[in-house]
């Protein structure tokens, strides 16, 4: 018996279609991870290549030519060798020398999330560079002081960094939020059309009064290599620069030199101007190159000095540098400290960085710096390899990783204060980037809920949810 299907009676109103939500509105950007950029790329790049120049300096050149005796022996040479081959296979096995590229999806909640994070933190950043400031002129810094600087005086770069711009814990810290700015910068630029130009030159600018009043060139490097990374990672093509390998690997000399001319900058004013203009037997780039060598040679026969020096080889203290870790550490800071006093009795304290690729040797022995070595270096693939799939939190963390990557062979970046900072806002950063996601991601759950049945009715086999 067939069945047929009554038609509305006339007069018959059917229910409304129930409302939908409005899909939030989506920009997308290209995200592209090149093997040049990725950590083995960054590897690559300097600390294989300075580990082997640093490596090389005969015995008798490091009295001669940085005031240090040579405590660097066989055994340290080959365990840093060891380390880097541990970093290099952890980098090959999970992120190698490939090409990924993807797409950052943002939504419009999301988006304001960048304009408001941007704007924060660039705010924190520059007020902490003005209390600096006013910390300096309170306790008397003048342009006086700071002509004396620009014109030799030898004494003037002891008494700007020691007294007059000495840090305040906890205010001056903030700073080192530039680190993100940058990159927060590029991001809005690329999902507002707002330029980036005018925050990134203003984060150069105070680093770069930083590195010549304070004598710290890291804070310039800092604000460089995460604002560089971001500029590539968030792109569709590479540049020119990187088209090919011919191509990368002059580009990766350029870059040498191009860190040497930045060096001898710096140095000018820090050491060659008030001392070493004359006493050196050459000129001021020749002097740069030697000093920027020394500061990775050095780097490695500290870290040589340190584990002699050290009465216990399981003491976590070693990786942390400041003075908040040296707080928090409490004793165990003290016999990482003893470092200072035997690097002033026995060496140069004028070369004071140590290695951060054998500080784990001395914090935890041989086989736990191997094993620490691989934890790390897997845990910066894994942000690499998440952050080339076009995850925003990834991208950023990213960024702020580089330079610990780039100088690992001159200190252990990731355990100084300046970055504990930088964990902190990162922190903070992804819990309230995953507040400002989670809006939208419920109205997309609710639209593909309602739209079940229509899609039942087309006889289509996707899911509800």
């Amino acid at each position: 018996m067939s069945t047929a299907t009554r038609a509305p009676s006339a007069g018959t109103v059917e229910p409304a279609a129930s409302p939908r939500p409005e899909l939030p509105s989506v920009t997308v950007i290209p995200v592209l991870m090149h093997w040049a950029w990725s950590p083995l790329g960054l590897l690559l790049l300097l600390p294989l290549p300075a580990l082997a120049a640093a490596l090389t300096v005969p015995d008798d050149s490091y009295m001669m030519l940085w005031g240090q005796p040579a405590f660097v022996t066989g055994d340290i040479k080959l365990l840093a060798v060891l380390y880097s081959a541990v970093i290099l296979g952890t980098f090959v096995a999970l992120h190698p020398l490939l090409t990924r590229s993807s797409e950052l999806r943002v939504t419009s909640g999301q988006v304001r999330w960048v304009e408001i994070a941007t704007t924060v933190l660039a705010w924190i950043t520059f007020a902490a560079y003005a209390a600096w400031l006013a910390f300096g002129i309170a306790r008397g810094m003048d342009l006086a002081i700071i002509g004396d600087l620009l014109e030799g005086e030898s004494s003037a770069p002891y008494r700007l960094k020691a007294f007059y711009l000495e840090p305040v814990s906890g205010v001056t810290t903030w700073a080192q939020l530039g680190i993100l700015v940058g990159p927060l910068a590029i991001l809005r630029s690329k999902l507002t059309g707002k330029s980036s130009w005018p925050l990134v030159l203003g984060l150069l600018g105070v680093a770069a009064a930083r590195a010549i009043l304070f004598s710290e060139r890291l804070a310039v490097l800092e604000v460089l290599v995460s604002v560089t990374l971001a500029w590539l990672i968030l792109r569709k093509e590479p540049p020119f620069l990187f088209k090919n390998a011919f191509t990368v690997v002059l580009t990766y000399l350029s870059l040498w030199v191009g860190l040497v001319v930045f060096f001898g900058i710096f140095e000018y004013t820090r050491s060659w101007l008030h001392y070493y203009a004359s006493r050196f037997d050459g000129g001021i780039a020749d002097f740069a190159w030697q000093r920027l060598l020394g500061y990775y040679a050095t780097a490695i026969n500290n870290a040589a000095l340190q584990s002699q020096v050290a009465e216990s080889d399981l003491n976590v203290a070693y990786l942390f540098q400041g003075d908040l870790y040296s707080t928090l550490l409490g004793p165990a800071a003290v016999e990482a400290n003893r470092f200072a006093n035997s690097l002033q009795s026995l060496s140069n304290p004028e070369f004071n960085n140590v290695s951060g690729l054998l500080v784990p040797n001395t914090a935890f022995g041989g086989l736990g710096g191997l094993i620490f070595w691989v934890f790390i270096a897997a845990a910066i693939s894994i942000v690499g390899i998440v952050a080339s799939r076009g995850r925003l939190m990834a991208i950023l963390t990213y960024c702020s990783l580089g330079i610990g990557i780039l100088e690992v062979d001159r200190l252990f970046y990731y355990g100084t204060s300046r970055y504990l900072a930088v964990i902190i806002a990162l922190v903070v950063l992804t819990l309230t980037y995953v507040y400002a996601s989670r809006g939208s991601s419920e109205r997309r759950i609710r639209r593909r809920i309602l739209d079940a049945p229509d899609r039942a009715a087309h006889g289509s086999d996707a899911p509800a949810v």
